[in-house]
């Protein structure tokens, strides 16, 4: 199961929590990895490219 928690930032920003729960403990490292490059990084250049 995997939830999105949205809070707002003193810089008035949004920083957004991924909590992920049911990945086995030793996949832990390789899945937060993967969430960065696939996910995290795409979407923070998307943010960045719409906020100009």
């Amino acid at each position: 199961m995997a939830s999105f928690t949205f809070k707002e930032t003193s810089e008035g920003g949004t920083e957004v929590v991924l909590t992920h729960r049911g990945v086995p403990k030793e996949l832990i490292p390789g899945i937060e990895e993967d969430w960065r490059q696939n996910y995290w990084d795409k979407i923070r250049n998307v943010v960045k490219t719409l906020s100009v």
